[in-house]
């Protein structure tokens, strides 16, 4: 039966509106989306701002507490652990001595070789008297590590020697001892970092034991935090007492602000004359944690730079919320 043509133009009437309705349905659905895809970018935007405005608030903060400081350190790098954000610093790539600031490589090198927890005898020839701490007695045994305790709280130079050779007066042990120290520099990318000795000591009286820069002692401690957390939390003290085969030293640390200063989670000390007082420390304040560096400060003046470095971190933080 044919259909008349009132019936074929009633099918195609509604057709036409179920195109229509489909076509409208397309057109507020993109509709829809385009409006959401404006909203995110504009939502982008606006985050994108708040964050330029945020980063340029921060910098002037830092900026004015910076031009505030009165500090004796020809130059001092303050930056977080985690996000490497720098917060204040003074010629961060200056190369500078850093006297027993040498010693935390010097650790770093022994802990990774002493496998088997092995001892330590310290060597009438090793004995320089030239440390912080000369109770030292020739031939006294220790266990390895506790001899490494040992030297990083007193800064004992003639601990370090023995590490060095090994416990044999060899100069292949101490030359590829040093070779050791050195690769872990290249390593951590610190391209102003030489070291001529395990000790820091001066090597003449115009060249130093060691080299390097406030931002590459960042990187080495930073490297020493997180390999060696155990180590580190066992040197971070005011006094320790540390027994050989046959005589218990009593420790006192080279840092006081340990025992004075909450919060000092590690710390390491360095000084050889006046012009070459340094020190490195981690520093935490609302669970962040911070490194400070000191360098070429004096003698006192390295623990008064610290001291004021920290106020001014206390003092960012808090600003900056």
């Amino acid at each position: 039966m044919k259909a008349s043509w009132k019936t074929i133009i009633t099918y195609i009437l509604f057709i036409l509106l179920g195109i229509s309705i489909s076509s409208g349905f397309f057109i507020i659905k993109n509709n829809k989306n385009n409006k959401k895809e404006v909203d995110l970018l504009a939502k982008e935007l606006i985050e994108k701002e708040l964050i330029e405005k945020k980063i340029k608030f921060n910098k002037s903060i830092k900026t004015e507490i910076t031009n505030k400081l009165n500090l004796k350190a020809e130059s001092f790098f303050v930056a977080d652990i985690d996000s490497e954000e720098i917060i204040f610093q003074k010629n961060p790539d200056k190369k500078l001595g850093i006297a027993s600031l040498t010693k935390i490589a010097t650790t770093a090198i022994a802990l990774k070789n002493n496998t088997n927890n092995k001892k330590l005898q310290i060597k009438r020839e090793f004995i320089t008297y030239t440390s912080s701490y000369n109770n030292l007695i020739p031939n006294e045994i220790f266990d390895f590590n506790k001899a490494l305790e040992l030297m990083f709280i007193t800064s004992s130079n003639d601990i370090a020697l023995s590490v060095a050779y090994n416990n044999e007066n060899r100069i292949e042990n101490y030359n590829y001892f040093l070779e050791k120290m050195n690769k872990l520099a290249d390593d951590l990318n610190m391209k102003s970092t030489i070291f001529f000795s395990p000790t820091g000591l001066d090597e003449k009286s115009n060249i130093n034991g060691s080299y390097s820069s406030s931002s590459d002692i960042f990187k080495l401690v930073k490297f020493f935090y997180k390999n060696y957390p155990v180590f580190i939390q066992n040197v971070t003290v005011p006094k320790k007492e540390i027994c050989s085969n046959i005589f218990c030293h009593k420790l006192e640390n080279t840092n006081p602000l340990i025992s004075t200063t909450p919060n000092i989670i590690f710390s390491k000390t360095g000084w050889t004359d006046e012009k070459d007082g340094s020190l490195s420390l981690i520093y935490e304040i609302n669970n962040k944690k911070y490194i400070i560096i000191v360098l070429g400060s004096t003698k006192e003046g390295r623990f008064i730079d610290s001291t004021e470095l920290i106020n001014a971190l206390t003092n960012y933080l808090i600003k900056k919320k």
